[in-house]
């Protein structure tokens, strides 16, 4: 099975967007592959207020080395996401646009 890292945002509404996250990492696992979905891994567990940014971009880059595709979900580029969509065009990645239907 191939592995999928789900790129999508985070900040703003966060219990929003790690449900949002959550549907697409179901809708990887109904495709046959395996989500790798950083804001699943971390919520809970890094407190983004006392955690460096940057460690924890470093953590989600390392995670993107490990995947097959990145999947950039939903229509709106955040910050966190450029970086990381900046990494996979660096690296040569598979890139693919994803968006969930209404």
């Amino acid at each position: 099975m191939k592995v999928v890292y789900i790129c999508s945002p985070y900040a703003g509404d966060i219990p929003k967007n790690i449900e949002t996250a959550k549907s697409y990492a179901r809708l990887a696992i109904a495709h046959g592959l395996i989500p790798i979905c950083s804001h699943c891994l971390f919520a809970g567990v890094i407190d983004e207020a006392s955690t460096n940014r940057e460690q924890i971009m470093a953590m989600c880059l390392r995670l993107m080395d490990a995947c097959d595709i990145i999947w950039v979900c939903g229509g709106v580029i955040s910050e966190g996401m450029a970086q990381e969509l900046d990494y996979a065009r660096e690296q040569d990645m598979k890139v693919v646009y994803i968006s969930l239907q209404a």
